[in-house]
């Protein structure tokens, strides 16, 4: 699954720039449907925009790649760095293409490589090639470095904070977040859909 198990690597990642028009959407300013069905961040709705949206919204260089586990497919997305408002960071995004587009994607990726519980291609995606794409959730790394105070301001009370190694977990299920603060390293924020949340909590309760 792209979330928990991206951690210790994204974690690692160390982050480059600044600036950004104010007036752009924040890192902590999600708003979920009333159904909980889809949720908006950086002007993205999550469950219902298309990939074209996110690169509108980016305007960087994106990165592809195609897991594979336990019966499981996922499109993962990267951005080196990506700008909103004054904050400036990593973006990850995984998408929910067609499984036509997945298979022509697939064979054009070759072989592949193994990784745990899976296998993953590195995707050369043409240009429009996953438009229309379905944004299902996304991973923000800030440059800013994040404490339990400033998480408590700007996101208000989590619903409930749990441990995993170094990392505390801020739950936020009625609006579909997850911010992992690490005191060594830098902080990941996860958005998905408040239905969805399921896929954040579960690997922390194993």
């Amino acid at each position: 699954m792209l979330f928990v198990r991206l951690l210790p690597l994204l974690l690692a990642l160390s982050l480059t720039a600044c600036g950004g028009q104010d007036d752009a959407p924040t890192f902590w300013e999600v708003e979920p449907a009333p159904d909980g069905e889809t949720s908006r961040v950086f002007g993205i709705e999550l469950g219902a925009s298309p990939y074209s949206e996110l690169a509108a919204q980016t305007r960087a260089r994106p990165r592809f790649a195609l897991f594979e586990e336990e019966g499981e497919r996922s499109v993962e997305v990267f951005f080196k760095e990506v700008y909103f408002g004054r904050f400036t960071g990593r973006l990850y995004g995984q998408l929910d293409p067609s499984d036509g587009t997945v298979a022509t994607l697939k064979e054009a990726a070759g072989e592949g490589r193994a990784i745990e519980g899976g296998r993953r291609w590195n995707l050369d995606a043409r240009e429009g090639e996953l438009d229309d794409a379905t944004v299902t959730a996304l991973i923000f790394i800030p440059h800013a470095d994040l404490d339990d105070g400033i998480i408590r301001s700007r996101f208000g009370e989590p619903t409930e904070v749990r441990r995993s190694g170094r990392q505390h977990h801020y739950l936020y299920p009625e609006r579909g977040i997850d911010v992992a603060l690490d005191p060594d390293g830098k902080e990941v924020i996860q958005y998905v859909p408040p239905v969805q949340f399921h896929r954040i909590r579960q690997p922390l309760a194993d």
